[in-house]
């Protein structure tokens, strides 16, 4: 579970989850590739560092010629010498890859696995190193650091120049041993802030809020462990605190761990249903069940779903809707439904490869088929219309999100100085609103003194400056209000305001609302 998702700073860009924070690092310039994908071919994230060894490269060929889901002349595997050729001859599936040993440890952090860090998210906008996201209660959060802290310096060694990769390394390291910080925050001088790094899990519900109508939000960053227990924890709160309908959020979530997202079906699908069939190339069928008896099986349920849900939230979602369990809301999912395992080869390099693929209950197999472009004439939109994936019960074209990513788009190469004007601006928000009221409407204006910024230094159409507007003056308010109120906080505050949770919202709570269906002939 990979992912590098639209380039936008309020979106993770680009996962490599180098061991710093809960959930990804992201970097401001890089552009959209498809999800569960580690280091796409074409967009290596940490490149390796010398050519895999002959030992590594052997290995990887044999698994290509009994295991790989579809078969492989084995003249053409011959031909194919170095991991390099190998790797061509399965461009289309940004899936199978091959690990050098540091590319392979940075990969299991992003699954969620233990490791020694902060607790917060490092990002980069321009040549400036900023603190996108902290873990509650984790190291970064305890030594006092803040969201949109700028680092200047670490132990002592200015990062001017340095890449995201390198300072993340530099960051991460044992449980126990410490850090010191060089700050900026608002345009204050520099602070120095030691940090005692600490064994980090990142979280796989960054956020989760009960609307004041009791409709239950919880937004799925990933399928990581443990993911259903936490789920049936945030749940049970929100029952004690009127319940009404609960909305599984999995927009942007690129997958994760299958036994998670059989768990977490398990949650409302009762024991005994099918959740999803896995077909291997040679193999009898893997039928996966539900084990247990239902935890909620009334609960009315709606799921948000978007073109960069894939791999295991199709599972979860596409269970739910054959089951006729939940309502399906939004737009059609990506269609990754291949199934990948992971092998050693030689001297610490590791395989991912391709080895199956994914059917829903009733049958519908969810991978969309190509997932890169062999014509780098004609880039590879994960957006384009396909055969698979997950078609949502109730189409809704339009979500935050797209109008984050359309005004992303408007800013071009100005986006890093709006989001740097950007972030001051929220500084100053909060000084100027110490009483920040939740419900707070956009507060014109703030859109305003971001373009006066950004206007020394670049050049903005009146065209374009009409366009961010309304968006930044909205972008301006919610992170406040995440920043004085948490994640649920900004989610309450996105409720009325989104047109996807709108419509799981009438779905769920009107009178007529089915709790659930019969199962179909999938089950």
């Amino acid at each position: 579970m990979i992912l590098i998702r639209s380039a936008r700073l309020s979106a993770v860009a680009l996962l490599v989850n180098l061991a710093l924070g809960p959930a990804l690092a992201w970097s401001q310039a890089a552009p959209a590739a498809a999800p569960d994908a580690p280091a796409p071919k074409s967009l290596a994230v940490v490149p390796a560092p010398t050519p895999a060894p002959p030992e590594a490269v052997a290995a990887f060929r044999r698994l290509l010629a009994v295991h790989y889901v579809t078969p492989i002349d084995s003249v053409t595997l011959a031909r194919a010498t170095t991991m390099e050729s190998l790797l061509t001859l399965v461009r289309t599936d940004p899936f199978t890859d091959v690990y050098s040993p540091t590319r392979w440890q940075s990969f299991t952090v992003a699954l969620g696995q233990s490791f020694g860090g902060i607790g917060a998210v490092l990002g980069r906008i321009r040549d400036t190193l900023v603190l996108g996201d902290i873990l509650p209660d984790g190291p970064a959060a305890s030594a006092g650091l803040e969201i949109r802290d700028r680092i200047v310096s670490i132990d002592d060694s200015a990062i001017i120049g340095w890449s995201l990769p390198h300072a993340v390394s530099r960051i991460r390291g044992a449980p126990g041993s410490t850090v010191t910080l060089g700050v900026v925050r608002r345009n204050q001088s520099r602070t120095l802030i030691r940090v005692v790094r600490a064994s980090v899990q990142s979280p796989s519900v960054p956020a989760a809020s009960l609307s004041p109508n009791g409709l239950g939000i919880i937004t799925i960053s990933q399928f990581g462990p443990d993911l259903a227990a936490n789920m049936v924890q945030t749940i049970e709160r929100m029952r004690q605190q009127g319940l009404k309908g609960l909305v599984l959020d999995l927009r942007g979530n690129p997958g994760g761990l299958l036994e998670e997202a059989i768990r977490v079906s398990n949650l409302f699908l009762p024991q005994g249903s099918l959740l999803v069939e896995t077909r291997y190339r040679g193999q009898p069928p893997e039928r996966h069940l539900a084990e247990r008896p239902a935890r909620y099986p009334t609960l009315p349920l709606a799921v948000l779903v978007g073109p960069q849900t894939a791999s295991a939230s199709e599972i979860v979602a596409g269970a739910l809707q054959d089951r006729q369990r939940a309502v399906i809301v939004g737009r059609q999912t990506y269609g990754k439904g291949l199934v990948q395992t992971s092998s050693p080869l030689a001297q610490g390099w590791m395989a991912k490869l391709t080895v199956g693929q994914w059917f829903t209950p009733a049958g519908r197999l969810i991978d969309r088929g190509i997932h890169a472009s062999v014509d780098s004439t004609k880039p590879f939109d994960p957006d384009a219309p396909h055969g698979g994936g997950i078609q949502p019960d109730v189409v809704v074209a339009d979500s935050v999100g797209d109008a984050a990513d359309r005004a992303f788009k408007l800013m071009g190469k100005s986006a890093a100085a709006i989001y740097l004007a950007m972030d001051d601006e929220v500084g100053r928000f909060l000084e100027a609103h110490p009483k920040l009221p939740g419900t707070l409407d956009p507060v014109p204006g703030s859109a305003a003194r971001i373009l006066a910024v950004v206007a020394k230094t670049d050049t903005l159409s009146d065209s374009v400056r009409a366009g961010l507007t309304p968006w930044l003056d909205a972008q301006v308010t919610q992170r406040a209000i995440e920043a004085r109120y948490g994640n649920g906080g900004a989610t309450i505050w996105q409720y009325p305001r989104d047109p996807q949770i709108k419509a799981a919202a009438s779905a769920l709570l009107s009178p007529t609302t089915a709790v659930a269906g019969k199962p179909n002939s999938g089950t």
